[in-house]
């Protein structure tokens, strides 16, 4: 969740959703950035967590929670505001509203355009072993997208399914 200031600016907090009640998780190293999108990785259920940088670009952290607290790994740095993650197969895959998607391995290192779409607002995958990827963006005036829409892409390719269809 976001809390107002930077100390911490982002806190991870667990919900037991039969009682509602709500624990801490505790601080981690970059905790100070305000959040912008999380993720559960399926296959080891570690958090992948955007941070917002504040120069119009966002880092990509791991979080492993652990007896001693809360560890976090670097994964990659993006552009632009990350609005959604998610992982599928090995890969990480990040919506962002300045290029596009975005695909990195999910333990980390580079991030590699894997479609282009200005001001993309949504991503949803079907299944940690699925390609398909549902993208919605909301068009801007002035921006190099203008009109809103949405596509069916295949996230190891990059190539549509379906559209991309403009509103």
């Amino acid at each position: 969740t976001r809390l107002p200031g930077t100390n911490p600016a982002a806190a991870i907090v667990a919900v037991d959703t039969a009682t509602g009640a709500v624990a801490p998780l505790g601080r981690f190293a970059s905790d100070a950035l305000p959040p912008l999108a999380i993720g559960l990785d399926p296959f080891d259920h570690h958090l992948v967590v955007a941070l917002d940088l504040g120069t119009g670009n966002s880092r990509i952290v791991r979080l492993e929670r652990t007896a001693a607290g809360v560890l976090e790994f670097f994964l990659c740095d993006v552009p632009g505001r990350v609005t959604a993650l998610g992982v599928f197969d090995d890969l990480l895959m990040i919506a962002s509203d300045g290029p596009g998607v975005l695909r990195a391995p999910r333990r980390g290192g580079p991030a590699t355009l894997a479609f282009p779409v200005a001001n993309l607002t949504a991503m949803h995958g079907y299944g940690v072993n699925g390609p398909p990827l549902t993208l919605g963006w909301t068009g801007r005036p002035g921006t190099a997208n203008p009109t809103s829409g949405v596509a069916l892409v295949d996230f190891q390719t990059g190539q549509p399914y379906l559209g991309p269809y403009n509103f």
